[in-house]
């Protein structure tokens, strides 16, 4: 695999510039895109720095094909989103309208006056 770090890369049959994210994108990590090849003539435009690496020696690296780790990873993030969300939730129903000094009116929002408050 032949990876574009930098540059501009021109395809000479359509005589069309590429910048490196349009030919050597994530669209070529999935799986299913493992075998195309990007059918064209394509020559450097402007000075350009490039990798190579084995299709296998980048999964080994990533852990799995990019569906496996974008799977791997989507439960991490969810989960501590959650657990941010609900410990954020737990905490703002912990507070009475008592419990708060209005220091000023910041706005009008569509569902009421929005106030800047701090706790007692």
């Amino acid at each position: 695999m032949i990876i574009c770090l930098d540059g501009a890369l021109l395809d000479t049959k359509k005589n069309k510039t590429y910048k490196p994210e349009d030919v050597f994108g994530s669209k070529y990590l999935i799986k299913k895109n493992e075998k195309k090849r990007f059918k064209a003539e394509i020559v450097v435009k402007k000075t350009g720095s490039f990798g190579e690496i084995s299709y296998v020696k980048l999964l080994k690296i990533l852990g799995g094909s990019l569906e496996q780790v974008i799977e791997r990873n989507k439960d991490n993030h969810e989960n501590k989103r959650n657990k941010n969300n609900e410990e954020l939730m737990s905490y703002a129903k912990s507070i009475h309208m008592e419990q708060l000094i209005y220091v000023r009116k910041l706005g009008q929002g569509q569902f009421g006056k929005v106030s800047l408050v701090v706790r007692k």
